[in-house]
């Protein structure tokens, strides 16, 4: 996963795009990480022959970001240019993942590997693979509806198919090595036909449903530090809020950051059509939060301008706690605000200056 520099770095891509019956926005960040080993793949529409089709991925490289390259350059046109897809999508993506892998061997140009979560959507069905500990949580009404499970050698099941491979699970890693026990790639750990991390995915066909809101994949990076509720929550409350997925999928990948991510993060939030939308109400009460966020904040700068940033962080959160911070999110969600409120009031201090002198005038 390569060492952690000394500051993360914070620039992000995304995008946003619509189309087929949904939207969908995406965001990635390097983070605390030395490179970037992420990708995603966030397509409308799959081709031509298969319009009504959307399809979503994220991949999570490790030891080398060739693997997860390969998977978004060639995994979709691996399992839809098979002729039987629209028929059988099950088996056609299990042959994909194990086709993908046997490319992957001929063309692989380092030791790296990749989990996989995909998604091919129409308006009729939502088609879901997992191969490692990416993640894909369908919401309905806020609340989780259905999640891939994670791959990792801690997983009763898991470990007994390490096992019964050849291989062994020391302190949670496989072979004491590697955190996830399926993955493309990670070749070291598939020979004489015997795959002790699996190249299998789980595959699910759910049935769209009008209670379906949003989706979420996400790669782990995202997932150590928000829970499935969490996730959920936050989405579905800052869509109340603004309607650009780009801006939200950004937000998550902040909040994540300022939970204690150190990891790469990549995120794709899809919305349906029937999903909420923003809402006056809460609108009007996430800036009346800014505001009091904000006006905390200066007040007690003027009665500790000696204190740390740190030390005012603190208080904030320990000793004089906002109500109404979005779920899920909590107080981290709004670090970023607190962060630029910070540098504004300490390099420009004119709204300090003159709180402090109408407050002598009062006296």
């Amino acid at each position: 996963m390569g060492g952690l520099l000394e500051k993360p770095d914070r620039k992000k891509t995304g995008g946003k795009n619509c189309g087929n019956g949904v939207s969908c926005g995406v965001s990635s960040m390097q983070g605390w990480r030395e490179r970037m080993e992420d990708t995603l793949v966030a397509k409308i529409s799959v081709n031509d022959d298969l319009k009504e089709f959307s399809y979503f991925a994220v991949f999570d490289g490790h030891a080398g970001g060739f693997a997860a390259s390969f998977c978004e350059k060639t995994l979709m046109d691996v399992i839809v240019n098979h002729r039987d897809f629209k028929d059988n999508p099950s088996v056609v993506i299990e042959q994909g993942f194990v086709r993908l892998d046997n490319d992957l061997r001929l063309a692989s140009t380092d030791r790296s590997g990749s989990t996989a979560v995909l998604s091919f959507i129409n308006d009729s069905m939502i088609v879901v693979a997992n191969c490692g500990d990416s993640r894909l949580v369908l919401c309905r009404n806020s609340q989780p509806f259905f999640a891939t499970r994670d791959h990792t050698p801690l997983d009763p099941s898991e470990q007994a198919r390490i096992k019964d491979a050849g291989g062994t699970v020391t302190m949670g890693r496989v072979n004491g090595n590697l955190a996830v026990s399926r993955a493309i790639g990670d070749f070291s750990y598939k020979s004489d036909g015997k795959n002790i991390v699996s190249n299998i995915p789980d595959i699910f066909v759910l049935p769209r449903h009008p209670d379906d809101q949003f989706m979420v994949l996400a790669c782990d990076g995202i997932w150590n530090v928000m829970s499935n509720e969490e996730i959920c929550f936050y989405i579905y409350d800052r869509l109340l809020v603004m309607d650009d997925l780009e801006a939200i999928a950004n937000d998550v990948v902040e909040t994540c950051l300022y939970k204690g991510s150190r990891d790469n993060m990549s995120i794709i939030i899809v919305k349906f059509q029937n999903a909420l939308t923003p809402q006056h109400e809460a609108i009007m009460a996430d800036q009346k939060l800014d505001s009091v966020i904000y006006e905390r904040m200066k007040n007690i700068i003027l009665r500790y301008p000696n204190n740390n940033y740190y030390t005012l962080l603190q208080e904030l959160k320990f000793i004089h706690p906002f109500e109404g911070l979005p779920r899920g999110g909590d107080f981290e969600s709004k670090r970023l605000l607190m962060d630029k409120i910070y540098q504004e009031l300490k390099t420009k201090p004119e709204d300090l200056e003159t709180k402090i002198l109408l407050d002598k005038i009062v006296l």
